[in-house]
């Protein structure tokens, strides 16, 4: 993979490392790394350190067989990459795939001042923030978690007037800004307010002499974020176990 490629993975595991480390979630070894938070969704997976072949899978497996909390296996590789087959192979089913993408920042892009962000620093704000995300994504953030990392990872809900319809979070490594989490709401899709969110986000980088970002998008949404200059690095596929537990 690219150095694009290579720092936008680091950029992310960075994001799961804060987000499980007050909880005493992070853990690793030669061979893999997983994260897990109670009474959370996200983010829980294990990944690999290491190349994927058959003894890495099976310490995989028996991670995710053996842990009280559900896990997932993601997995990234060029996007032109077969070598995840072997994953399917061993007993997995793809849940979600979402393309790792990049661009270098330079001339700001236009906002067109619809939307306010309101940055949660508050556990009333982190409690609207996880109402929210849901709807977009089908599965739940535990506020604690936001109420434990909003100094480290900023966190913004989206409105409308005064309506909440979708969010966003971000986080800076080094000279770069990681943007995940972007969710708008189903009945709010379709009038162009996810690339206003991403024109506030990334004029803010900008502003702060913030030289690249990063993100992962869906298959749907990798259109929005090419025609504002992003470029395709990877693939990362998310595994769900289908074997019965150890």
């Amino acid at each position: 993979m690219n150095e694009h490629a290579l720092l936008n993975i680091k950029n992310l595991i960075t994001l799961w490392e804060k987000a499980s480390s007050p909880f005493n979630g992070f853990f690793t070894d030669e061979q893999l790394t997983y994260v897990r938070i109670p009474n959370s969704d996200w983010p829980n997976r294990v990944w690999l350190k290491q190349t994927l072949d058959e003894p890495a899978l099976k310490e995989v497996l028996e991670i995710i067989t053996t842990s009280p909390i559900t896990l997932s296996f993601s997995y990234w590789d060029d996007t032109e990459s077969t070598r995840y087959k072997l994953v399917e192979q061993y007993g997995f089913e793809q849940k979600s795939a979402q393309i790792g993408m990049s661009m270098g920042l330079g001339q700001k892009f236009k906002e067109e001042q619809r939307l306010t962000f309101e940055q949660v620093n508050q556990p009333e704000q982190a409690k609207i923030w996880t109402d929210v995300y849901p709807q977009s994504f089908k599965y739940h953030i535990n506020p604690e978690i936001l109420i434990k990392t909003f100094n480290q990872i900023t966190y913004y809900t989206i409105y409308l007037d005064k309506t909440p319809i979708g969010t966003v979070l971000t986080i800076q490594a080094e000279n770069a800004i990681g943007i995940h989490g972007l969710g708008i709401i189903p009945q709010m899709r379709k009038r162009g307010f996810a690339e206003e969110t991403m024109a506030y986000i990334l004029n803010k980088a900008i502003d702060n002499q913030l030289t690249y970002a990063y993100l992962q998008a869906s298959e749907l949404g990798k259109n929005i974020y090419l025609n504002m200059g992003f470029t395709v690095d990877f693939t990362m596929r998310n595994y769900i176990n289908q074997l019965p537990a150890i």
